[in-house]
């Protein structure tokens, strides 16, 4: 019984990871789980690489609606549940990279993410980097 109830937890992350990287906008509640994957690579971490905690504020940006939804607070985003979510100006540029904008230096993703574990945690990883290099 146990052994069956694992197997059918197991299926259902992977039904439910698959089903939030194909949805076309980012909704809070894929962006969330978006948000804590990316605080579970830093706790795994712990600052121990680079001497300083990756997570931090994130936007997820999905390009063509330039619909935002964001970890942290800013006074361009309205509050919905633990999130942040606008439309990104025009002005700003969107691709997956550190950007400052609207006076704090976020780390920006394009939805959707890659499905794959692999590359998504990768690209997570890499442009929470981005954010903190020039503090190196």
């Amino acid at each position: 019984m146990i052994r069956h109830l694992s197997k059918w937890c197991l299926l259902s992350s992977f039904v439910a990871c698959a089903s939030l990287a194909q949805e076309s906008e980012p909704s809070t509640h894929a962006a969330k789980w978006v948000f804590e994957e990316a605080a579970a690579l830093s706790k795994r971490d712990a600052g121990t690489l680079w001497g300083m905690e990756l997570d931090g504020p994130m936007l997820l940006v999905e390009p063509e609606s330039r619909r935002v939804v964001a970890n942290r607070s800013t006074e361009a985003l309205v509050h919905s549940g633990d999130l942040y979510v606008g439309v990104l100006p025009d002005s700003v540029g969107i691709a997956n990279t550190s950007m400052n904008w609207a006076g704090r230096e976020w780390t920006m993703l394009m939805w959707p993410l890659p499905e794959d574990d692999y590359d998504r945690r990768s690209l997570i990883a890499h442009e929470l980097w981005h954010r903190i290099q020039d503090e190196l």
